[in-house]
């Protein structure tokens, strides 16, 4: 099965959502930074027909618009309110990975009747001085840059581990992508930091966590060490976590039975 493409008219931009039709509870994913939501296709699968799944592809990312500033968290969390209340689908699930997990926390801090249960897989979660920030988008600049010139044999080499449809998501994301989502980041930080967000998170809250010393075979590690999770934790109202083994911060790439595992007991 293949979704339909939806495009959805909020902010004054058309955001496109891939809709896994179900009868089966709302569930929106909401991918990390330079992804989109196909890449999550290959997991949507082993969810869907359970759940009714909406996958975001936020702005400037896949086949949503692509202006050029305006890549704050706090942009894209309204984008993803605008969607779940343009699509009637309140309350909702939601999982987030890495950006999109910070995206969750925000989404769930200011409209918590949104949101009844919420998944941050290896979240961003950090407020890091310039000079850190710069180097770790120079990094996804680099990747990027990478995927464009070197294309399946690139990305293949970097994630030998990967299916082929896990590679070739990789590669339509980083085509697709507007570099300026990540030149915002460094030139226009976000001033509210993830944890002013989580003490207003009301739902249920698991992280899902990769391994923060396994870099596995993308030489990617966790990006949540156990003294962050335990700081998270304990300005969550009603948080858990689970570190999944041999994953680091591509969690479901890297270990996907120990990801969905998890997740689907969580969900329900």
């Amino acid at each position: 099965m293949e979704p339909i493409g939806l495009t959805i008219a909020v902010n004054r931009l058309h955001h496109r959502v891939w809709h896994w039709a179900s009868l089966g509870p709302a569930l929106v994913v909401v991918h990390g930074i330079t992804s989109w939501g196909r890449a999550w296709d290959f997991a949507i699968r082993h969810l869907h027909p359970e759940w009714n799944i909406y996958a975001v592809d936020l702005r400037g990312h896949g086949q949503s618009d692509k202006p050029e500033r305006g890549y704050q968290i706090a942009d894209y969390a309204r984008d993803v309110v605008g969607v779940i209340e343009a699509l009637g689908i309140t309350p909702t699930r939601l999982v987030g990975h890495s950006l999109g997990g910070a995206i969750g926390a925000r989404v769930a801090s200011l409209r918590p009747d949104l949101i009844e249960r919420l998944v941050l897989v290896d979240p961003a979660n950090r407020r890091w001085d310039g000079e850190r920030v710069r180097a770790a988008m120079e990094g996804f600049i680099a990747r990027v840059r990478g995927t464009r010139e070197g294309g399946v044999g690139f990305t293949r080499a970097n994630n030998p581990h990967w299916t082929d449809e896990q590679v070739a998501a990789r590669v339509a994301a980083h085509q697709a992508l507007c570099d300026q989502v990540i030149h915002d980041v460094v030139e226009n930080p976000d001033p509210r930091s993830f944890d002013d967000d989580l003490p207003a998170v009301t739902c249920p809250t698991l992280l899902l966590n990769g391994d923060s010393g396994y870099g596995g075979p993308s030489n990617y590690p966790g990006i949540v060490p156990p003294d962050r999770e335990a700081q998270i934790l304990a300005l969550l109202k009603d948080g858990r976590a689970i570190v999944v083994p041999r994953a680091g911060h591509l969690v479901p790439w890297d270990n996907f039975e120990g990801f969905l595992i998890p997740l689907r007991l969580f969900l329900r």
